[in-house]
């Protein structure tokens, strides 16, 4: 009769292990999937940023440019004088400031328009061995990231751009999630 009751015990003690490792199981899985949409949440809310800051960097070249140079054909939003959409990445052309007859810096950034590319990731290692990553559109691995920037001037005001920076990324199951940044940029060199 003993040996009964033993093997009872024994089943239901395996069976609440069971249970309990299966609930751990479906926890960390849990866990491990949010994890991902976690991390992919910051560097989209980053991309998002970058893009914003690299709208700035152009009109800020613009503005160095008709300063440095006396440029008085380039104005402080050469290239985004009319609404559209843009793909830009860290690797801004740079501007060649022993030449005065050039264009201005924002009408050669502008012509990157929106097609949809997704962003691909690139590695550097530096001298010292450092690795580094760095999203651009020339190369590297594709990943699920697209970024546009949507510039619109202000039709009342002409010191001032409405800037968009949306960043959009799939997940698995064929959901997607999208991040957008907006702030309003103003000549502040205003004459």
């Amino acid at each position: 009769m003993r040996k009964g009751f033993f093997i009872v015990e024994s089943m239901v003690a395996l069976s609440i292990l069971t249970v309990g490792f299966l609930g751990m199981l479906t926890l960390l899985a849990k866990s491990l999937s949010l994890n991902r949409e976690i991390a992919n949440s910051y560097v989209g809310n980053y991309l998002a940023l970058e893009g914003m800051e690299l709208v700035k960097n152009v009109i800020d070249a613009n503005i160095a440019y008709m300063q440095n140079l006396n440029n008085q054909q380039c104005k402080w939003n050469s290239g985004f004088e009319t609404a559209g959409v843009y793909e830009l990445d860290w690797r801004l052309t740079p501007v060649d400031r022993n030449d005065s007859k050039k264009d201005c810096p924002g009408k050669a950034f502008a012509q990157w328009t929106y097609i949809g590319d997704p962003l691909k990731m690139e590695q550097f290692v530096n001298p010292n061995g450092e690795v580094s990553y760095m999203y651009g559109y020339r190369s590297g691995t594709p990943t699920s990231f697209t970024r546009r920037i949507e510039v619109t001037p202000n039709p009342q005001n002409s010191d001032e751009l409405r800037v968009n920076s949306i960043v959009e990324w799939a997940v698995r199951g064929g959901g997607t999630f999208a991040v957008n940044v907006e702030h309003r940029l103003y000549n502040w060199q205003r004459r």
